[in-house]
């Protein structure tokens, strides 16, 4: 199979991913994640644009590739220190753009410094651009959520937290509700039970429908077959009530779940950070809530086999 082919492949199977809420995607945040010792944006530019063109795109990122990592492509990346007209049309972000990085311990005031070519393989290059590190932060090699950020606009950003609700009361409480949905999943016949396959729950509380009341979100994952997951996220009540289901319970080729909360504008409604992906491929999208409707506005790092 040819390389073009298995792009396309990979760009169609991310694209049912995101099948739902492309169009409420904002431009003014991101997800971002550190590369070594460079905090590196995607502006995940297929979600929110009804006139893009992959393979257009592709053909503008080999030419940067064959001109400077060379078509033997020997190496990995190659970092550029300014904007280039080469660019236009593969990125919206200038040099000196303004952003405030949320991580799970600080919010640091940051811009756009540089841009790195990088060979996401299998995928193939991207183009992404490169924020100022002035934080002084490091890719993190044993708890590799803590890599990923969300960069706004907003100065008034939160933290993001990636801290669970402890209490077993609590969780207990607010996850009963998942028993109804586990009676009714369907297993396939090559499903092998290890630790790997246990249903992996996540609570998290914060403010997210200005009830007045605590609120909690609760995301399911489990592998139920070589490639399908049964997954769901619900905003649940203090009381172990639905009050919102954010992504329908499924068993599908695809899965959600929860990483973490942050409060991308200072709004004091919180959005949701989760990681969405199958059997061997990932990627990050984060929630908002809009007048009572959940919608993707940020998307960004998929990789897949």
């Amino acid at each position: 199979m040819k390389k073009t082919s298995v792009i396309f492949l990979i760009a169609f199977i991310i694209a049912s991913s995101l099948s739902y809420s492309q169009d409420k995607v904002k431009s003014d945040v991101f997800f971002c994640r550190m590369d070594k010792d460079k905090i590196l944006m995607d502006e995940n530019p297929s979600s929110d644009n009804p006139n893009y063109n992959f393979e257009e795109r592709y053909k503008k990122i080999e030419t940067l590739v064959n001109k400077y990592i060379g078509k033997d492509k020997q190496d990995e990346k190659y970092y550029f220190n300014k904007y280039i007209s080469t660019f236009d049309g593969l990125t919206g972000m200038k040099m000196g753009d303004v952003f405030y990085v949320s991580t799970h311990n600080k919010v640091f005031k940051s811009e756009i410094k540089g841009y790195q070519l990088y060979d996401n393989v299998p995928i193939g290059y991207e183009l992404n651009p490169v924020l100022d590190n002035r934080a002084n932060l490091t890719e993190d090699t044993v708890d590799y959520n803590n890599n990923i950020m969300i960069c706004s606009k907003h100065k008034n950003i939160s933290k993001i937290n990636y801290k669970t609700v402890s209490d077993k009361e609590v969780v207990a409480k607010v996850t009963a509700f998942l028993k109804e949905y586990e009676e009714k999943i369907e297993y396939g016949e090559d499903i092998y039970e290890t630790v790997d396959d246990q249903a992996e729950i996540k609570v998290f509380e914060a403010n997210f429908l200005n009830s007045d009341k605590k609120e909690y979100a609760v995301s399911y994952r489990k592998r139920v077959a070589f490639d399908k997951y049964a997954s769901g996220i619900f905003i649940v009540s203090e009381i172990g009530k639905i009050a919102k289901t954010v992504v329908e319970f499924k068993t599908e080729f695809n899965y959600y779940m929860l990483l973490g909360t942050v409060d991308y504008n200072g709004d004091g409604q919180y959005e949701l950070v989760s990681e969405s992906g199958y059997y061997e491929g990932i990627g990050y999208d984060l929630y908002q809530n809009n007048n009572g409707v959940f919608e993707l506005i940020a998307t960004g790092f998929y990789w897949g086999v």
